[in-house]
């Protein structure tokens, strides 16, 4: 093990972060989370060390993959008798599973027009956690550009619960042809549903729209 800035790995410099074995590369991080004032959030009483729990989390350093291995301590009110585990400043609220650099990542992999299988691959997470991302997004209503190309996505799969047969669900993509960024995702793939998205633009804003 060797210790590491913090800041080389994209963590918080409130961190401690150890690198295993003394080679280049951050394959894998051991990281451990401290919060000594933390109080009761019952009680407002100081809590006292209580023993620690250890979590992988999925990370990324550049734009390579990396696993952590967080080391969280945990604290109890001596007072309430509640127990509590320091706060890790750098998970994602979409998982904790995940760091936000990591979801900021998958976020800019999709704006490159890769797909969920894809982004699931690079950055070695499961398909279910690239579409928590993605649902997570607040998407404000996109503009139409005036090159708009699409493109359609295997969303998820299932089973039919009476039958058995699997199902495929897609989704289609709609891109900025000039600049290739993601414009917005459509839950479905037919006509209907396109049209459905279209409505939400006026006629002048779908003029804009000069290639398809």
């Amino acid at each position: 093990m060797s210790r590491i800035n913090p800041a080389d790995v994209g963590l918080p410099s409130t961190v401690r972060v150890d690198k295993a074995g003394v080679n280049a590369g951050f394959s894998d991080l051991h990281v451990i989370v401290d919060a000594p004032d933390l109080t009761c959030p019952r009680c407002g009483h100081a809590m006292t060390g209580h023993g620690s729990f250890s979590k992988r989390m999925a990370h990324v350093v550049s734009e390579t993959p990396c696993t952590l291995t967080v080391k969280v301590k945990r604290y109890r009110c001596k007072r309430c008798g509640i127990t509590q585990g320091a706060e890790i400043p750098f998970a994602s609220v979409v998982s904790s599973a995940i760091t936000e650099a990591l979801e900021e990542h998958v976020i800019n992999l999709l704006r490159r027009r890769q797909t969920i299988t894809e982004v699931a691959y690079a950055c070695n997470i499961s398909h279910d956690t690239v579409r928590l991302v993605i649902n997570s997004v607040h998407i404000k209503k996109p503009t139409l550009p005036c090159i708009l190309l699409t493109d359609e996505i295997h969303a998820m799969s299932y089973r039919e619960s009476d039958t058995g047969k699997q199902v495929c669900v897609f989704w289609a993509c709609a891109y900025d042809g000039t600049t290739g960024y993601l414009i917005d995702v459509i839950e479905g793939r037919d006509t209907d549903d396109m049209d459905q998205w279209f409505k939400q633009f006026g006629a002048d804003e779908r003029n804009r729209v000069s290639f398809f």
